[in-house]
């Protein structure tokens, strides 16, 4: 082990042509870097880093495996590097001391190719080994967790701590040592980083070990078949746990999540509870704010509530001082409220630095200004000149100056040097441009609650020709991905020959339509856009020859800080989305703005089809970050143009956030038709392009079936069913197998966007490397006549291409369900129904689970298809439980509907609410389902009434409830225990509802789940068995549950169906080869019993039924 002595000494022997004088370094540094290859860390004397190891690399510390080794010193660093580019692994080390001597910091890269055969080991860890006994008798604190959820944990490191794990996925560890606390920050970019955990991000979720007298620090990735980059950076400083708010700007980051504001101050006394009220006082350092002569200013206003309602002014000049603000890049907000007369010009300076001049705001108008600087020294004056007003001024700290990796500075102190990867490279060097904006608004005033919601315009379908040939593929290819995932770099797949090696291994699974999901936040990565879309150029080329499809996936609103997110939002803070609460921008961009959507994004995108020829397009986040968003001046015009209406700005308004309020539920709904309309006008663009273009959208379940994304972010998937014509969603337990209960139905439910719009639908399954389940969710999916999109590959990929590429699987594109009874899902009602929003999604699904356990084929309709080009004759039952929302129109089309001979199901209180959950007049249906049996409901089970030919079952209990199992992940409990009194009320309710039907099941049992399905060109009939029976989770175990394998069905599978003919009838499965035959007999007209012998059915079939 070699000495430790003062890098700077040994600096001068390595480069002693340097005078001492250019070496900076302060003698009473508590750190000390030995120059040295090796990495070896000092601190008060002490040897705190022993050395380092990178997993690929065998028998030897990562400086002493290294070709390459600099040391120089640059703005008063002192800086060792060591690579190493010829090695399997290519890789970078850099560790430097600060000017002052109080900071190490320790950055590293390893570059993995893609396509390797393979790997020395399954981890790329790195790992720095600690003397375990510096640290004995300590303490620690660690910052564990993600981005948004991240918390401290706490321990002691005692002489007989055992060796193993301690603490894993640490972002900042602090040992409280006997000889004071020092810090490794693990996260040094901070918490907006967010995905940390793989290949191509800046990893920082390190894991802390005992092992004998040493304690590790590590830091691993999974080596892929698409390869990557390792790349991670430590700061150590000494300092402890709350020291946490000096090093960074939040503690918590979600995409959605909202930028704090470190100081915002009004004048008004009745404002938010985030403002502070100043009014006219002097600057006090104590205080922390004040005007430089506030016997200058005027106070006016105060007259309405809001921060905006009140402002000083005044016509000499002025400053407002602002003390204690943290180090870092700010923006900086100034709203002018022009209340009782014009105002201006004048001109506004932060800190010397004029950013507005001649500012003029009309009376009864409010200018919004916010621009983006650094504040450096904890003081911010913002000067005033001119006829001048102030009614807001808030300052938002989202980069501290200790994270700043792209600004001022990039990744690596020595700018020059190797990088093994593509990204954190040599390219921070360019100026970063630091933005302002002004906006104008007209003032609400006193706004009062409206009597009416205003109809919106009807948002015209902007759908290619769905049955096009250009456009079949969607219907047939599942869809698979590159491999990298949204952290991919266009750059694992560099080659020709490697694309086509890529390319032929993913149609070799079966797969034929391509997702490209590297650099989601595409607008974050500037530096890189060429060389990407060069790469997705020659993917499509080589694609297109292989006679496959390619799909770009990106994000469309959010900012993080990956890569030069940050730069982005500090060159264009006028685009970002506002917030109601509190008028501040937040790290997310808005779709209204038509700076940001005619003058960024839609020529952007228009470019970016013609230089790459992608077949289609996956836009993420295209909505609001939340109910409080967005409340720019484009917006709240827009919402004004649209409806007639004024939004109030008064964030104390109890009309704002109010569920039962007519004017906020205008705007909800405003929201979300501005949304679909955006999707719209995208569709139109991309179709001027390519006719053939397809335009995807997917959202994660509860998206769909609960209200968060419609209501919290305007985003409806139904909605996007007017543009987006090939729509999915993420089967989000992760755990197809065990959680076939709910997976089965709400593939069902989602194929009401098909029956509506035409559309065909994807379903995303993680299989986490399981092939039973990647197996079981292609099933689950192919049964609806649904596509797969999956991410997982597996070491044979003709394992699964039998079942993807299954020559005999169902025509798609052709086929319907072979059902007359459909369940109507009432968007309207998971939206406003406000006393039956936890209720309406377990009852219509437990509605749809009990009738799949009794295998009685159905669909789901959206209640948007209750419209009069709808044909309603389809069906010969509607269930609508729990519909409680029933406009006028549809209550006429279902009153139609039971006339005409058919059946419709209410429960609860149905038809209570019009659309917008507004009391109606008169309950829906109630001249037919009258007062008295409504009354007599309450005292049965149910009631029937007939109408015309037609009638109407009411039962007054949400008894399907009962039959809800929801939607269980990993490491939760299996939560399903129906009370069976309740379930024998819903069997002896539905068979009266339903009562024949095309298809009956006579021996099936209740863990092999069937649909059945009519191809409109050829008249087959194909009914889908998936065997579930080998599922066996049960209430209370913890998932998932080991071992899932499939059970053989030793029974004989019978069940009757109704069809004008039969001919031909066979059983085929990917599962073997060939035919096998099942029995049928004629059991009346046009009704055949069907006996699919036992054994016949392994994994999941069809039975073919020729007419």
């Amino acid at each position: 082990m070699r000495n430790l002595i003062p890098f700077f000494c040994l600096l001068l022997a390595v480069i002693g042509c340097q005078s001492s004088s250019t070496i900076v370094s302060e003698k009473e540094s508590p750190f000390h870097i030995a120059a040295s290859p090796d990495l070896r860390v000092g601190w008060k004397g002490e040897k705190l880093i022993l050395g380092d190891s990178l997993s690929w690399i065998a028998g030897k510390e990562v400086g002493e495996h290294a070709e390459t080794y600099k040391v120089e010193q640059k703005n008063g660093w002192e800086i060792s590097n060591v690579w190493h580019e010829n090695f399997v692994l290519p890789y970078r080390r850099e560790v430097g001391l600060s000017p002052n001597g109080k900071k190490v910091e320790l950055t590293i890269q390893a570059h993995q190719d893609a396509l390797m055969v393979s790997y020395p080991t399954p981890l790329i860890t790195y790992k720095l080994l600690l003397p375990a006994a510096l640290f004995t008798g300590s303490t620690w604190d660690a910052f564990v967790g993600r981005s948004y959820n991240g918390s401290w944990q706490n321990g002691t490191l005692a002489a007989d701590t055992r060796d193993g794990l301690i603490i894993n996925g640490a972002r900042w560890i602090t040992f409280n040592t006997a000889d004071g606390p020092i810090t490794f920050d693990f996260n040094p970019h901070g918490v907006p980083t967010y995905y940390v955990g793989g290949m191509n991000t800046m990893a920082v979720q390190w894991s802390l070990s005992k092992r004998g007298e040493h304690l590790e620090l590590s830091i691993s990735t999974a080596a892929t078949n698409y390869g990557g980059d390792l790349t991670t950076k430590v700061t150590i400083f000494e300092g402890s746990k709350e020291d946490y708010l000096q090093h960074h700007a939040v503690t918590s980051y979600h995409y959605f999540s909202e930028i704090p504001p470190e100081r915002l101050y009004c004048f008004n006394e009745r404002a938010g509870e985030l403002f502070t009220t100043a009014l006219a006082e002097d600057a006090n350092p104590k205080k922390g704010y004040g005007w430089a002569d506030p016997d200058k200013v005027q106070l006016s206003g105060n007259r309405l509530p809001g921060a905006l309602y009140a402002s000083c002014h005044s016509s000499e000049p002025n400053s407002f001082t602002t003390y204690g603000l943290r180090p870092g890049l700010y923006l900086v907000t100034l709203r002018t409220s022009a209340l009782e007369e014009d105002k201006g010009p004048f001109n506004v300076s932060l800190n010397g630095e004029v950013l507005y001049e001649k500012v003029k705001v009309d009376r009864g108008t409010v200018a919004n200004m916010t621009f983006v600087r650094w504040i450096e020294d904890g003081k911010a004056d913002i000067q005033f000149t001119g006829d001048w007003a102030v009614s807001v001024i808030g300052f938002q700290l989202f980069m501290h100056s200790e994270e700043d990796f792209q600004f001022r500075r990039g990744n690596w102190l020595k700018d020059d040097g190797y990088c093994p990867g593509v990204l954190f490279a040599n390219y921070y060097d360019t100026p970063p441009e630091y933005g302002k904006s002004i906006s104008y608004s007209p003032l609400a005033g006193e706004v009062e609650e409206i009597s009416s919601i205003p109809k919106l315009p009807e948002l015209e379908a902007a759908l290619p020709d769905q049955q096009s040939d250009g456009l079949a593929w969607r219907f047939k290819s599942p869809l698979g991905t590159m491999g990298p995932g949204n952290w991919g770099t266009f750059n694992e797949f560099n080659t020709p020959e490697k694309i086509e090696k890529r390319l032929k291994q993913i149609k070799e699974g079966g797969i034929s339509a391509i997702i490209l999901n590297g650099f989601l936040s595409r607008h974050t990565y500037a530096t890189h856009l060429d060389r990407v879309e060069k790469n997705i150029r020659e993917i499509v080329e080589k694609a297109h020859q292989l006679d496959m499809k390619i799909i770009d996936h990106q994000d469309l609103t959010i900012v993080w800080n990956a890569d030069m997110g940050f730069r982005f939002l500090a060159a264009n803070p006028g685009y970002l989305q506002h917030g109601q609460n509190n008028g501040l921008p937040t790290w997310g961009l808005c779709p209204v703005n038509p700076d940001f959507k005619h003058g960024y994004f839609f020529p952007y995108i228009t470019k970016h089809i013609k230089n790459t020829n992608i077949d289609g397009f996956m836009l993420d986040e295209t909505c609001f970050h939340y109910e409080n968003f967005c409340n720019c001046s484009h917006c709240r015009e827009a919402f004004h143009q649209v409806t007639g209406l004024t939004l109030p700005d008064n964030e104390i308004s109890p009309l704002l956030k109010n569920r039962n309020s007519k004017l906020w539920k205008s705007w909800i709904e405003w929201r979300k038709h501005a949304v679909a309309q955006w999707r719209i006008d995208l569709s139109r663009l991309t179709h001027q392009v390519n006719p053939s273009f397809s335009n995807l959208e997917y959202y994660s379940e509860g998206g769909f079936l609960m209200n968060y994304a419609s209501y919290g972010q305007g985003g409806d998937l139904p909605l996007s069913a007017k543009s987006k014509d090939f729509l999915g969603t993420e089967i989000m337990s992760r755990n197809v197998w065990d959680d076939y209960r709910y997976n089965f139905t709400s593939r069902n439910m989602y194929n009401s966007l098909r029956e509506t719009y035409g559309s065909p639908i994807f379903g995303l399954v993680y299989s986490g490397g399981v092939l039973n389940y990647a197996i079981f969710g292609w099933a689950t999916n192919n049964m609806f006549g649904q596509v797969t999109w999956s991410f997982s590959s597996f070491p044979d990929e003709l394992i699964l291409n039998r079942y993807t590429s299954w020559p005999e699987n169902m025509n798609n594109r052709t086929s319907v369900p072979y059902t007359d009874v459909a369940i109507i899902f009432s968007r309207s009602t998971r939206d406003w129904s406000v006393k039956n929003m936890a209720d309406y999604p377990r009852e219509i699904m437990g509605t749809g689970q009990f009738l799949s356990e009794r295998h009685v084929p159905h669909t789901f309709i959206l209640d948007d298809a209750l419209t009069a080009g709808f044909d309603l004759s389809r069906y010969r039952v509607m269930l609508a439980p729990g519909m409680d929302c029933i406009s006028a129109e549809q209550e006429e089309l279902l009153a139609r509907f039971v006339y005409n001979g058919g059946t419709l199901f209410l429960t609860g209180e149905a038809g209570t609410l019009d659309p917008y959950g507004e009391p109606r007049a008169n309950r829906a249906f109630h001249s037919i389902l009258t007062d008295k049996m409504l009354s007599e409901a309450a005292q049965t089970d149910f009631v029937a009434t007939t109408h015309g030919k037609g009638r109407i079952v009411y039962a007054s209990k949400k008894h399907a409830i009962n039959e809800y199992a929801a939607s269980i992940g990993n490491r939760m409990v299996y939560a399903f225990s129906p009370d069976p009194d309740i379930t024998s009320i819903n069997e002896k309710i539905l068979s009266d509802v339903i009562g024949e039907t095309l298809f009956r099941s006579i021996s099936i049992p209740a863990k092999v789940f069937v649909t059945v399905y009519r191809d409109l060109e050829t008249g087959a009939t194909m009914v889908h068995l998936l065997n579930a029976t080998g599922v066996t989770a049960k209430h209370g175990d913890t998932l998932p549950t080991p071992n899932p394998s499939w059970t053989p069905v030793e029974e004989d599978i019978t069940f009757d169906i109704s069809l004008t003919s039969l001919s031909r009838a066979y059983y085929t499965s990917p599962d073997g080869e060939g035919h096998k035959a099942v029995k049928w007999v004629t059991t009346g007209d046009n009704r055949y019993t069907i006996t699919v012998p036992k054994g016949t059915l392994e994994k999941y079939g069809i039975v073919y039924l020729q007419p």
